[in-house]
């Protein structure tokens, strides 16, 4: 008789242990597959990242490298009354990089940077070319050219034609792309507009919209480019 009633209550306190470890087992579930999906979640999203940037930087070699290969850039260009050209070069210290000019797309020369990787061109050089479009690149000897910085040169006070306006109804061909150094979206500044420009896509060109026929020009971060628009012609522009 004894021994039936301890077993009963053996199997009673058995089957409390087991819904107890059922109910263990069920809080834990509940506990531990969300913790579980959303590591997982965090860990996919966190590939996905990873994925998209390998692909960013895998199109900024082939946009910058595959078609062609630039030479070192000018990183700022600026006129003095004269006129005077001064200009830096972003290779600094680089003995073997030279500047080269084109006015009107017709070789004037070569400069040697200093060892501050500056130029200036004085005076006589522009002589008789108010107003046309100059065009200056650098390179390391034997190397590629780098991108075009692009200038019109001012009158001896420094003064550049004002720029003219195509009339309403007159249909344009003209296009201008801006290529900014950088991925993000930059002030620019179009002097035929009162307003900076409206930022795009990131780290995609600006397209300019169209504007005056003569003398135009964009600023970014204090830089100038500037240079003759006329219906039908298409440039690109780099900073």
């Amino acid at each position: 008789m004894n021994l039936t009633r301890r077993d009963a209550e053996l199997q009673k306190a058995g089957g409390s242990i087991l819904i107890e470890v059922v109910v263990a087992v069920v809080l834990l579930a509940v506990l531990v597959v969300p913790l579980a999906t959303a590591a997982q979640s965090a860990v996919s999203r966190a590939q996905s990242v990873r994925n998209q940037a390998e692909h960013v930087t895998d199109a900024i070699k082939v946009t910058g490298g595959e078609a062609w290969e630039w030479g070192t850039a000018v990183a700022s260009a600026w006129w003095r009354p004269g006129p005077v050209l001064h200009l830096e070069i972003e290779e600094r210290g680089a003995p073997d990089h030279i500047v080269g000019l084109w006015v009107d797309g017709w070789f004037v020369g070569e400069e040697s940077p200093d060892p501050d990787g500056r130029v200036r061109v004085e005076a006589p050089t522009w002589s008789g070319l108010f107003g046309r479009e100059l065009v200056l690149r650098t390179r390391e000897r034997g190397g590629a050219w780098g991108p075009p910085w692009r200038s019109v040169v001012p009158a001896a006070d420094g003064g550049i034609p004002s720029p003219t306006y195509a009339g309403e109804g007159v249909v344009r061909g003209d296009q201008a792309v801006v290529h900014v150094p950088t991925l993000g979206n930059p002030l620019l500044r179009a002097s035929w507009a009162g307003a900076p420009l409206d930022a795009g896509p990131l780290g995609m060109p600006f397209v300019l919209p169209p504007g005056g026929s003569g003398c135009c020009g964009v600023s970014l971060e204090g830089g100038t480019q500037s240079w003759w628009m006329e219906s039908g012609r298409a440039l690109d522009v780099y900073f």
